[in-house]
């Protein structure tokens, strides 16, 4: 009974392999987390033309702020991932352009402001010898 509790545990038995790779799992799950989200922000990256190439604007427009929260949340596990900051970059500034700047515009077109009711006065510099009004 010793002698088979001993192969169990020698160098070369299957419980000593087994409690190693326990033992790596344990000691670096946080490099496995980290090597993960780096993996996908690799992947969410280099497809940014998705949105891009689609033909039904409207869907995009409903669709790019979850993109971009999953972008910001694993930009919170990943900071210094370069083609998630790019990624995260670009996706706010075409959503700020195509969803919030043209239609701004747009309505600025379609209905343009009106005139002040009080105009400003045009002030000119000051020049030597003009008087300052007093209190």
């Amino acid at each position: 009974m010793k002698t088979q509790a001993r192969n169990l545990f020698s160098k070369s038995g299957p419980w000593r392999w087994l409690l190693l790779l326990t033992l790596a799992a344990v000691t670096c799950g946080c490099s496995v987390k980290k090597i993960a989200i780096n993996k996908l922000g690799d992947s969410l990256a280099n497809g940014g033309t998705t949105f891009a190439s689609d033909d039904d604007p409207d869907l995009v427009g409903q669709a790019l702020p979850f993109s971009l929260k999953l972008l910001e949340s694993l930009l919170a596990e990943s900071p210094k991932h370069r083609g998630l900051l790019f990624a995260a970059a670009s996706g706010f500034t075409q959503y700020a352009y195509v969803f919030v700047q043209q239609p701004e515009e747009q309505l600025e077109d379609r209905n343009p402001r009106p005139p002040p009711l009080c105009p400003r006065p045009q002030l000119r510099p000051a020049r030597p010898g003009d008087e300052i009004p007093g209190p």
